[in-house]
């Protein structure tokens, strides 16, 4: 059975495979729908991210539900913000952010065997002086399913003038497949042994 790759550069890879950013980008279409291996491309490789990453719709949605959210404590209760204010006030992307915040918690502390906001500086700088990075490049890192492209995406992610594609059932791996080199456009790693 063919598999299919697309490349995102790093870390928005990240992004989409941990669900976060549902929606990608792209000057063209593709009738292709189903599973799309998420390629992480790029020259760099980081430790961590910050908010420089997302865009400027997003982080004045994130304004507007700190607001509602000043008492929140724990993930938790984000999520359970969230649930009341619901899609029809625009927190869908939120609530994917925190979901998949978590989940990328999870998998960096399981990567350093500390979490990067806890460790050490020590630690820290013995991490990255080894060249030891969570966010991979040329990698297979996860997988999506394609469900759809459109070009009238209200997420805060979508970009003007372009076809979004929609993205499901994101998966990202615990341990990436290392040393693969992408391709533009969608691209054939059948020939890779890939989680499913």
């Amino acid at each position: 059975m063919q598999k299919i790759a697309l490349s995102i550069q790093n870390p928005y890879s990240y992004f989409v495979c941990s669900g976060m950013k549902p929606v990608e980008n792209r000057t063209w279409k593709t009738d292709y729908r189903g599973r799309i291996y998420i390629h992480s491309s790029g020259q760099r490789e980081y430790m961590a991210i910050d908010d420089s990453w997302l865009p400027e719709k997003f982080k004045a949605l994130m304004k507007e539900f700190d607001v509602h959210c000043q008492d929140c404590k724990t993930t938790d209760d984000a999520k359970a913000v969230l649930k009341k204010l619901g899609s029809v006030n625009r927190f869908d992307d939120i609530f994917a952010f925190v979901t998949a915040s978590d989940k990328i918690s999870d998998l960096m502390q399981m990567f350093y065997h500390c979490n990067v906001f806890k460790c050490s500086d020590e630690r820290f700088d013995t991490l990255k002086r080894n060249g030891l990075y969570f966010y991979h490049s040329m990698s297979i890192i996860g997988h999506v399913d394609l469900e759809d492209i459109i070009q009238d995406s209200t997420s805060s992610w979508a970009e003007n003038n372009c076809y979004h594609w929609i993205f499901q059932n994101p998966v990202l791996y615990e341990k990436p497949v290392i040393n693969v080199k992408g391709k533009l456009r969608l691209f054939d790693v059948s020939h890779i042994t890939l989680p499913d």
